[in-house]
């Protein structure tokens, strides 16, 4: 293996022998985890234009969902509100609802630290994510976001069988991803 033209150069090259790697020297200039800025693990990414917003629309179908919503920029800061657009009972009805708005943050500073939200939508309906850059004039903005909607599984006779408190559900058998939105 050592003489694979495609490694030796690693076994030539100076820094990667074992008298390096195992130095002081090396290990005092390791760099400290709360530096590091993890830019991997979000399912979507767009370029939000200085003064502009982006947004997605969301189902939620089942009572008392969980919704997750994490994200990033590579620099600077950026505002998010999620707010419920309608609820379905109101969209059956044919009545118009007036937005409620679950979170509100002008500027989060997620460039060196990733935020998440997470939050039980008790009512179903539409619901907007929007990620918003009006606070920048000059500067847009490269987002990475991932949202994710848990559905309980018919929680009400999942509750009903689970009497005993020995024989509690497990949080993950209570759940279900809907990766639909």
């Amino acid at each position: 293996m050592v003489n694979d033209e495609k490694i030796k150069a690693l076994f030539d090259c100076e820094y990667y022998t074992t008298k390096v790697l195992l130095t002081e020297t090396n290990i005092m200039q390791a760099v400290p985890l709360d530096n590091l800025c993890i830019k991997s693990g979000y399912a979507y990414s767009t370029n939000i234009e200085a003064g502009d917003e982006f947004k997605t629309l969301i189902e939620i179908d089942v009572p008392y969902s969980i919704l997750y919503v994490s994200f990033a920029t590579e620099f600077y800061d950026i505002g998010l509100k999620i707010s419920r657009l309608t609820s379905f009972q109101k969209m059956r009805e044919h009545e118009e609802d007036e937005p409620f708005i679950f979170v509100d943050f002008d500027k989060v500073d997620v460039c060196k630290r990733p935020c998440r939200i997470i939050t039980v939508m008790k009512i179903p309906g539409i619901y907007e994510v929007t990620f918003s850059n009006v606070q920048s004039w000059f500067r847009g903005k490269e987002l990475a976001y991932r949202v994710n909607v848990l559905e309980p599984k018919n929680i009400l006779d999942m509750l009903a069988e689970e009497v005993q408190i020995n024989k509690m559900p497990v949080i993950e058998e209570m759940f279900i991803l809907n990766n639909n939105n």
